[in-house]
């Protein structure tokens, strides 16, 4: 079983890191079993790392700015992605300073280092195939192993597109949201429909036999923590019977009940069950698993 930091890790009350950036991708990757980031893509197309819209229960905001320092967020405005250019990404600086890794600057990191996994989510909109070429790319030249990548996202359509072009066999994993959430939710309501018709899905029969996550057949099924009880856990397997299951844990809700959810981790990781948890804490959390068994 991995465990994974989530976005390199998301410690809210310190300088030295922020989320998605190399300092904390470089800290998932010492202190856990590799790590998970989000990918989007600029105005000119290039893949660049971080989080640019969060779904709010039955909502989607658009927050690049708030991962920005106040003179890149006053200049970056109400602009989205897809309206700055790499150049200009380039010159923005992160909250703590650093400037905003690109996807190629993500796969440097973990060059040559065989037993680390990068679990690459597909945030942005059309970056499904450019990712795979990047990955692709990457294993050609020896850098990482085709076992070392988990392409996601819960656009699975997205996934699909990475499943029809990709000839080497790279793990692919499906997300959900929690069953309790609304199964509608548009992921990029900043553009109109005909560019982007992806919904956030929910956890549910419906979206599990949908004909698109039939068609994904995903190695992986990930959900949040609070999904991950035995009921769905069969759910998941009646539908998807050769697939393993990843979970997220919500710092929060860690820190409030954390020795009911790391009995919860060791158990299934003792069944066979997971493939990866994906942490906010790695440097903390891991060695807790770890020392418990998981």
């Amino acid at each position: 079983m991995y465990i994974l930091g989530h976005r390199g890790e998301i410690l809210p009350h310190t300088q030295d890191s922020y989320e998605n950036s190399l300092n904390a991708i470089r800290k998932g990757v010492k202190f856990s079993d590799g790590i998970e980031c989000d990918v989007c893509k600029t105005q000119d197309g290039e893949l660049i790392v971080i989080h640019e819209a969060r779904c709010a229960y039955d909502s989607v905001e658009y927050c690049l700015a708030e991962n920005l320092d106040k003179a890149s967020a006053a200049q970056v405005g109400e602009r989205t992605l897809s309206e700055i250019s790499s150049k200009e990404a380039m010159t923005l600086r992160l909250k703590n300073g650093e400037p905003i890794p690109f996807l190629d600057d993500v796969l440097d990191v973990f060059s040559h280092q065989p037993n680390k996994l990068l679990n690459i989510e597909l945030k942005g909109i059309g970056v499904a195939l450019d990712v795979l070429k990047a990955v692709h790319r990457c294993i050609g030249a020896g850098l990482m192993t085709i076992d070392q990548f988990l392409i996601s996202s819960f656009d699975h359509h997205a996934v699909y597109e990475v499943k029809k072009a990709d000839h080497l066999g790279i793990k692919l994993g499906l997300l959900f949201l929690r069953e309790d959430q609304p199964t509608q939710t548009i992921m990029h309501p900043w553009v109109g429909q005909e560019i982007s018709s992806a919904i956030y899905p929910n956890f549910s029969i419906e979206n599990l036999n949908s004909d698109i996550a039939q068609k994904v057949d995903p190695d992986v099924i990930i959900i949040p923590e609070p999904t991950l009880v035995g009921d769905n856990v069969h759910l998941i397997h009646e539908y998807f019977p050769n697939a393993k299951i990843a979970t997220w844990i919500f710092s929060e809700i860690q820190n409030d009940q954390s020795s009911h959810i790391e009995t919860k981790i060791v158990d299934l990781k003792g069944k066979g069950v997971l493939e990866a948890v994906i942490i906010d804490d790695p440097e903390k959390t891991t060695k807790k698993l770890r020392a418990l068994g998981a």
